[in-house]
């Protein structure tokens, strides 16, 4: 069931031991992601970062959530947290998955400009770089950028094997990630008893790579690809997730986060520490 990329990440954390979806990852993944990226982050880069949202490490870990909580009243920035790029389709392509502009492939890149300009006004920029810091967390997220005519999961219903119903984008956006409850330690100590991560690396890239990487993840644990019983994926109808299928979802939900911290370190390092 796993794609050449998957079955690789997957292999070395075990051998080195067009709608507005649901809020992405949820706020203890987000604040988690950022808490990575924080303690792998040189003197230099929180430094610049500080002069924009403020000082310290709560500040950062605020800013991660930041976008989700105000995007019931700015619901222009809705398309900016997802693309939808077919399951079908050999990977993303702007003409067809973003022809606005507006989607999160587009969005991050000039976010980043944004949040770099040391010509604009600081609340400008201060928007900005929580932006990019949220949305590098929600790229990682397989539903947030895979789609099966199903508005990336949200069409889609799942029954786990505990008789909980849901969608399949709610289950990829929190419940896959129940057990990551340490949400203000990096990574590694939050889900250390699992997987060493030490040995692993980001897949270095471009945004567009790296959403192409939870594209491919998503047609790896699409069910209507699978081999469930189903009349279609409906609330009355759901997917039955095999067990197998939780544990092989969790292993993938693990590596993501794990690469949005390293890929999100890259990202503000690029902004504000080019020379390191």
């Amino acid at each position: 069931m796993l794609s050449k990329l998957l079955a690789s990440t997957v292999a070395t954390l075990l051998l080195t031991a067009a709608v507005t979806p649901a809020y992405a990852w949820g706020e203890k993944v987000h604040r988690l992601i950022a808490a990575d990226a924080w303690a792998r982050m040189s003197t230099e880069t929180k430094a610049a970062i500080a002069e924009i949202i403020g000082p310290g490490e709560e500040a950062f870990l605020a800013a991660s959530t930041w976008p989700d909580e105000v995007r019931p009243q700015r619901r222009e920035t809705a398309p900016w947290h997802y693309v939808n790029v077919p399951l079908s389709a050999a990977g993303y392509d702007a003409k067809r998955d973003c022809p606005t502009g507006r989607c999160i492939i587009a969005k991050i890149p000039e976010l980043m400009r944004a949040a770099a300009d040391t010509t604009s006004a600081v609340e400008r920029r201060a928007e900005a770089l929580k932006f990019v810091i949220h949305l590098m967390g929600d790229l990682h997220q397989p539903f947030h950028v895979g789609d099966n005519n199903d508005r990336g999961g949200n069409d889609t219903w799942v029954k786990l094997p505990d008789g909980r119903l849901q969608r399949l984008h709610e289950f990829w956006d929190v419940t896959i990630l129940e057990d990551a409850t340490c949400i203000v330690q990096p990574i590694e100590r939050a889900i250390g008893r699992t997987f060493d991560l030490s040995g692993d690396e980001a897949r270095a890239g471009t945004v567009a790579i790296w959403a192409n990487d939870s594209r491919e993840i998503a047609r790896d644990f699409a069910p209507a690809l699978l081999a469930y019983r189903s009349d279609g994926g409906t609330r009355d109808n759901p997917y039955v997730l095999p067990v197998e299928y939780m544990d092989e979802a969790r292993r993938a939900a693990h590596a993501r986060l794990y690469h949005a911290s390293m890929n999100l370190g890259s990202v503000l390092r690029s902004m504000f520490s080019p020379g390191n």
